[in-house]
């Protein structure tokens, strides 16, 4: 799940309210673990989440959305820097040294400059990257040139992206919402789209909810999950979990069973018989718990994290592999200002949860490593600072993995 203007209230950022305007501070701090040359899978969990990146701006706000791991010496996070009646987007990148700003052309950050402000990001290689706005801008990186673009009208509605997969330059999706009709009780629709390498085509999806996280065993082989936005009012309409065949999108034979006013923000598909989802369940009036069910082939089974019911809006909004046979999974309490929580599952237990003091967005696993990006913003003297969060080895070129 990933955070839009409407999280943006939740984080109490006012764009009209800053005076002055400075200019951006990047400072890479220490990492407490150095690279290595093998990775065991012994304990995934140990060692502490620590800040590799942190990025400033005088008297304005940083806030990192999204990141988007390649592999050790590829990495890609999007975020946006808070001026005085602006938003302009930042795009950092990690080359397997270092994370580094970067230098988008003036035409790009004259176009971005908001309410319609990048929000997602995804990437397949250097030279094929995809950022996209809630509203289906997007800026693309072409080898070593960045276009622009819009996603083309549906037949009905409007667009609202929340999710991207990039799995080449001719084989690109985007997932969110078709909105159909204006004020309070607009009617929601799923909505994907896919890139062949020279158009859009939109993709049908089975449904009455918004797409709002997706999950690939391969190309041919994705998971996806429902139930992010509103639908009509008065309606109770639980969220399912979706199937990609290569074909064609349908529900899964067997919906996981959730209680009316659960939502689901994430799903990590690890392959056809091991899927999670993740989200929040309401078993109280105004209260929500932790929601986390596994797949295993035959049954969806309750795996959720002990955690005591909360007044708000608390979920587990990113699952990812730890890279030992684990996953790791951000929970996040919007009510409380979002901060973060970070769970970590081995075999049928989980242990946390480590809480922290910044708003996390969203996880990314180092892929053939045991290494995790997270990426978010923490408050200091009253502005939201962007940091780049690493658990693991630091990922690089001399890193190889060892069987465990």
């Amino acid at each position: 799940m990933k955070r839009t203007t409407g999280n943006l209230v939740r984080a109490g950022v006012a764009l009209t309210v800053l005076a002055g305007a400075g200019s951006l501070i990047f400072a890479t701090l220490p990492a407490s673990a150095t690279q290595v040359r093998s990775v065991r899978c012994t304990s995934p969990a140990a060692g502490p989440w620590r800040v590799v990146r942190h990025i400033s701006s005088r008297a304005s706000d940083v806030l990192m959305e999204g990141v988007s791991s390649v592999g050790a010496t590829d990495a890609w996070a999007l975020g946006e820097v808070v001026f005085p009646l602006a938003v302009r987007p930042l795009v950092e990148h990690w080359n397997g040294t270092q994370w580094s700003r970067v230098a988008l052309p003036a035409r790009v950050r004259r176009q971005f400059v908001g309410p319609d402000f990048l929000d997602f990001i995804g990437a397949s290689s250097g030279g094929n990257v995809w950022a996209f706005t809630f509203n289906g801008q997007f800026l693309r990186l072409q080898g070593t040139h960045w276009t622009t673009g819009v996603l083309p009208k549906p037949g009905t509605g409007r667009v609202s992206v929340e999710t991207v997969k990039v799995f080449s330059r001719t084989d690109v999706w985007v997932f969110g919402a078709r909105v159909i009709g204006i004020g309070l009780n607009p009617r929601i629709r799923p909505y994907a789209a896919r890139f062949n390498g020279s158009k859009w085509t939109e993709v049908t999806v089975p449904g009455r909810l918004d797409v709002n996280s997706v999950s690939a065993v391969s190309a041919h082989d994705m998971f996806a999950v429902t139930g992010q936005l509103a639908s009509e009012r008065g309606t109770a309409i639980r969220p399912h979990v979706l199937h990609w065949n290569g074909t064609v999108w349908r529900a899964l034979p067997v919906q996981p069973g959730l209680r009316t006013g659960a939502v689901l923000y994430t799903v990590l598909a690890q392959s056809n018989a091991h899927i999670w989802i993740g989200g929040s369940s309401a078993p109280a009036n105004k209260q929500t718990l932790n929601l986390v069910k596994h797949w295993n082939g035959h049954s969806w089974l309750a795996a959720s994290p002990n955690s005591a019911l909360a007044t708000g809006d608390l979920a587990v909004t990113s699952l990812v592999p730890d890279g030992c046979r684990g996953i790791w999974g951000l929970a996040v309490n919007f009510s409380s200002g979002g901060l973060g929580q970070l769970w970590h599952r081995a075999g049928d237990r989980w242990s946390g949860p480590i809480r922290t003091h910044w708003l996390l967005a969203q996880l990314a696993a180092v892929r053939s490593t045991t290494s995790t990006w997270a990426v978010g913003e923490v408050k200091v003297q009253g502005h939201y600072h962007g940091v780049i969060v690493l658990h693991g080895a630091v990922p690089g070129r001399r890193l190889t993995v060892g069987r465990g």
